[in-house]
């Protein structure tokens, strides 16, 4: 699943010249879609499901429903990537300079959701939840809480709801952002079917040679 450049350069180039595409899958959504959809209601698993995933490197809109999953780069400047970074360290990011921003960045994942609405044909998102890599998000929640309009957003607490390790729970009360746990729980929690078990999440990866 992980490996350097350096590594994967010499199947990459062998790929390259039998005139086939290498395409790179990366784990970070399917991990934050797994996790999200094993920890749903069971009357919730049916609907669509919208994640804002927010890094130091880039801002992506995760979605799912039913067998469809779909990950959207938003389009947003060097610069408001920058101030999304340091956005915490703002006592209050209030004014015309924060309000350009905001409008910016809603724009985007405004974009990105009409985008899957209007020409993948996903179904309403009822909320749109965030899960940001930083340890806390109090700022980044309240800015596109004012400037996104399209459905409420939520700071994901992934640790609603489930039983956690000692260790784990003691850890997460010193983390004000617990959404930044969302990506580690949902790797944790990939399988791999070696004896061909029928599994109900949403990914599944089987190594047997008749696997489909």
């Amino acid at each position: 699943a992980y490996a350097d450049d350096a590594v994967l350069r010499q199947w990459s180039d062998i790929l390259l010249a039998a005139h086939l595409n290498p395409v790179y899958l990366d784990l970070e959504p399917i991990a934050l879609a797994n996790y999200r959809h094993a920890t749903l209601p069971r009357d919730e698993k049916n609907q669509s499901q919208a994640i804002l995933h927010i890094s130091d490197s880039r801002i992506e809109l995760v979605a799912f429903e039913n067998n469809r999953f779909q990950t959207i780069k938003l389009e947003v400047n060097e610069f408001d990537q920058v101030l999304l970074n340091e956005i915490e360290s703002v006592d209050t990011p209030v004014g015309d300079f924060w309000e350009e921003v905001g409008g910016r960045l809603a724009n985007s994942l405004k974009q990105a959701v009409l985008y899957l609405q209007e020409e993948q044909d996903f179904s309403a998102f009822s909320i749109v939840y965030i899960a940001s890599d930083s340890f806390v998000a109090t700022n980044l929640l309240k800015l596109f809480d004012k400037h996104f309009t399209l459905a409420p957003v939520a700071l994901w607490n992934t640790l609603d709801g489930v039983t956690a390790s000692q260790s784990t729970t003691e850890f997460a009360t010193q983390i004000s952002n617990k959404s930044s746990f969302a990506g580690a729980f949902g790797t944790g929690m990939r399988h791999l079917g070696t004896f061909g078990d029928k599994e109900s999440s949403l990914f599944h990866l089987s190594m047997l040679p008749q696997a489909k």
